[in-house]
């Protein structure tokens, strides 16, 4: 019966691996002339992609504005004049929008369908003027490029009291962007876009800005093709760079990781022996990246006993075992393919396991591959 239900699994195995978003690190950039025009309303100073589209924080005009993937015009136009404010910035975040109001230094909250929801009475309008909004490691930041710093905020948008000086970047800084490793920053007054550690100290002036048209007042790094959307207010257009990624591989033959990985795509492992994963709550994202084994007896690609472990967007290539779950509880398999490897999966005395987009390649077919389920309460299975 095993047999069966191991051929059947291995006829569903055929399919679909998506991209998902990845975080970066980066090491530079390459200018191919890439430009858009966004002249539909004027001085726009924010921008956001929802994974559909583009929207951009009108400015002056004081409304946010979508964009098709290419910034034609997608029609739609959510003006705020009535808040009597600048919309400088705008941020999805669980599905509601975010809206920057840079004169009253205020958050103003809208559902999916535009409704207001509450707003936020962030900083104090006296000598401090905001410009972008971000939310990362369950902290709200926003930069003020009056007095040249980031203010943290919790979900709730009460204020931490912790601020980060960006004075060393220089002056009129308006753009922010995060790209899991590194901060960005663009310095309107110097024309420098400046690159500041994980934990917001700065590193260096990255990048000469001045050979674009106008002044850069937002910075957006879209991950899945790696690239920098720089947004010009006064030319009224968006500059894109393409970043140069670190292949480096994070991780080491045989190691034990305890905290979540996120691979740069095009990265290549060498990892005779696997690894695994040790504590509770992690996610390994490989973004595409191939990890190779060496057809060592017994080596397993990834294993853990863990629980809320998430392996997703991974390439196995020639390990004994691709992948083994052992007392995990509400874990998930997602996107990852198996390649040339003995068995595929195995999942052990395991609770809720998510599986789904996975996929087997083998460059000689042998039928004789095995996915094994022990004691397992499989929610979803659809590979």
């Amino acid at each position: 019966m095993k047999k069966l239900i191991a051929l059947a699994i291995l006829f569903m195995l055929s399919l679909n691996m998506v991209f998902a978003y990845s975080t970066e690190k980066i090491v530079g950039f390459t200018d191919n002339n890439e430009h858009y025009s966004i002249g539909q309303y004027q001085y726009p100073q924010g921008i956001f992609f929802d994974g559909t589209y583009w929207w951009v924080a009108a400015g002056d005009d004081d409304g946010v504005t979508k964009y098709n993937y290419d910034f034609t015009y997608a029609g739609f136009h959510k003006s705020f004049k009535s808040k009597d404010d600048i919309v400088v910035d705008i941020y999805q975040k669980d599905g509601n929008w975010y809206v920057l109001g840079g004169r009253n230094n205020i958050v103003m909250e809208y559902d999916s369908n535009w409704n207001h929801v509450a707003d936020y009475n962030v900083l104090p309008t006296s000598g401090i003027r905001i410009s972008e909004i971000i939310y990362v490691k369950d902290h709200w930041y926003i930069l003020s490029y009056y007095d040249e710093k980031v203010h943290e905020f919790n979900s709730d948008f009460t204020a931490t009291g912790v601020t980060y000086d960006l004075s060393s970047c220089g002056s009129l800084i308006m753009g922010m962007d995060y790209d899991g490793f590194n901060w960005w920053f663009s310095a309107v007054n110097e024309d420098k876009l400046c690159k500041f550690d994980d934990n917001l100290n700065f590193l260096n002036h990255e990048l000469n800005l001045l050979p674009f048209d106008g002044a850069v007042t937002s910075v957006y790094f879209k991950s899945d093709v790696s690239k920098f959307y720089l947004l010009e207010s006064v030319s009224k257009s968006v500059h894109v760079l393409d970043a140069t990624m670190d292949k480096t591989c994070p991780i080491d033959d045989a190691e034990i990781v305890m905290n979540s990985i996120n691979f740069n795509p095009g990265t290549i492992c060498e990892l005779p022996n696997g690894f695994s994963v040790g504590s509770n709550n992690v996610e390994i994202n490989c973004n595409g990246a191939i990890l190779k084994g060496d057809n060592v007896v017994n080596s397993i690609g990834v294993e853990t006993t863990n629980s809320n472990v998430v392996i997703k967007n991974c390439n196995f290539e020639n390990y004994d075992l691709g992948i083994k779950m052992q007392n995990n509880d509400n874990g998930e398999l997602v996107n990852n393919s198996i390649k040339d490897s003995l068995n595929i999966i195995d999942i052990i005395t395991s609770n809720n396991i998510s599986i789904s987009g996975n996929s087997m390649i083998y460059t000689s077919l042998n039928m004789d591959k095995e996915f094994f389920v022990t004691n397992t309460d499989i929610s979803r299975v659809a590979f």
